[in-house]
C-alpha cells in the first residue's frame, strides 16, 4: 500500500495537488495483521498539503483491533498506528457492497478534492475458477464475500463522482474481466 501512496505522490507535481486517497480495507479475515501494518506504512510517508488519505478499516473479531474504523492518515514514526480515529462503526459487513459504498460516498463528500483515487484493499479471486465463485473482501464474521461476476462490486461503486485512479490491492484483481465490470467508474 505505501508503494500506491508513493505512486500517487509522484504523480502530484503532474495533475495538481488536490486529491483525496479513499482506501477501503476489508482485513475481517486472515488480513488482519497486515491490514494494521499497512496503515503504520501509510503513515510513513509524508504527505504533501491537499492530499487526504482517508482509510476504512475492518479487522477480524480474533485481531486486538477488531471492528471497523475509519482513520485520517497522519504521518509519523511511530511503530504504532497514531492517525486519529474518524470513527469507531463497530461489528461492519466489508463484503456487503452498499457498506463499501457508503464509506465511498461519505469520504469524497467529507474530503472533497480535484481528484479521487479508491484503493480496495482484501483477499481477491477475480475470474479465476473457485468453489466460491469469482469475489473480492471476504468478510469473516459475516461469513459472505463480495461477488465480482454477480455484480456486487459494480453495485459497490454505483452513484459515486468519476475516479482518477481505482486500485485494487488483492490478488487476482488485475484482470481484463475486472477491468470490464469497473471500466464506467475510473
Amino acid at each position: 500500500m505505501a508503494l500506491s501512496v508513493l505512486l500517487l505522490l509522484s504523480l502530484v507535481p503532474l495533475y495538481g495537488n488536490r486529491w483525496t486517497i479513499l482506501v477501503y480495507m476489508a482485513a475481517d479475515n486472515n488480513l488482519s495483521e497486515n491490514g494494521y501494518e499497512d496503515i503504520n506504512s501509510m503513515e510513513s510517508v509524508a504527505l504533501p498539503s491537499g492530499v487526504n488519505v482517508i482509510v476504512q478499516a475492518d479487522f477480524a473479531s480474533s485481531s486486538p483491533q477488531s471492528g471497523g474504523y475509519r482513520y485520517r492518515i497522519r504521518q509519523d514514526n511511530s511503530p504504532m498506528v497514531t492517525s486519529p480515529i474518524l470513527s469507531t462503526l463497530g461489528e461492519i459487513n466489508s463484503a456487503d457492497p452498499q457498506i463499501m459504498n457508503d464509506f465511498i460516498r461519505w469520504g469524497f463528500n467529507a474530503y472533497p478534492a480535484q481528484h479521487k483515487m479508491l484503493v480496495i484493499w482484501s483477499h481477491g479471486s477475480s475470474w479465476y475458477k473457485s468453489d466460491r465463485g469469482k469475489w473480492i473482501c471476504p468478510d469473516e464474521s459475516s461469513q459472505q464475500l463480495m461477488s465480482v461476476a454477480n455484480g456486487d462490486l459494480n453495485r459497490a461503486l454505483l452513484n459515486i463522482p468519476h475516479l482518477d485512479i481505482l486500485l485494487f490491492d488483492a490478488c487476482g484483481m488485475q484482470t481484463i474481466e475486472v477491468l470490464t465490470e469497473v471500466a464506467g467508474f475510473a
